[in-house]
């Protein structure tokens, strides 16, 4: 992956919390628990769901990954954090300030690895390697997914 590859990916990280902020700007209580279709989570549950991946995924994947050599790494399944941590009940607003705070610390550990700590290694279970660089690819392609979601979700709210 190349600098400007990298570099794109990690701008378009860093603006993801400015824009499910707007996303969910305006949405009143009840709005914000509304489900989208299938088994499409809530506003509420897409941030909260934005917030621990980012905090139980991301942040400690890429701290492993610039610390340890080709660390295995722990799936989080976020279905399941939905439940447990029954996001349903919890305030949006905070949950996007922490996914903010937490957004900025993982972008501040990447950002700041040099060309050679970008291609250090790690890897789930049963899975090929990938790289800190790759890690940020798989971020903003996890985010794009719940940037569309969100947005199909305004819609569905709108009608």
């Amino acid at each position: 992956m190349s600098a400007a590859d990298i570099a794109n990916d990690l701008a378009f990280l860093a603006e993801t919390p400015k824009r499910v902020a707007t996303l969910v700007q305006g949405l009143d209580r009840d709005q914000m628990r509304i489900r989208g279709p299938g088994d499409g989570f809530s506003a509420v549950e897409q941030v909260c769901h934005l917030r621990d991946v980012e905090q139980d995924g991301y942040t400690v994947r890429a701290r492993r990954m610039l610390e340890e050599d080709d660390p295995q790494l722990a799936s989080v399944d976020g279905s399941q954090l939905a439940i447990e941590r029954d996001y349903q009940s919890q305030n949006l607003a905070m949950a996007l300030l922490a996914f903010d705070t937490l957004r900025h610390e993982t972008l501040h550990l990447i950002k700041n690895a040099s060309a050679a700590q970008l291609e250090r290694r790690g890897h789930f279970a049963d899975c090929p390697a990938f790289t800190v660089s790759g890690l940020a690819r798989m971020m903003r392609e996890h985010d794009t997914e719940h940037l569309a979601e969100l947005e199909a979700l305004r819609s569905q709210l709108k009608a």
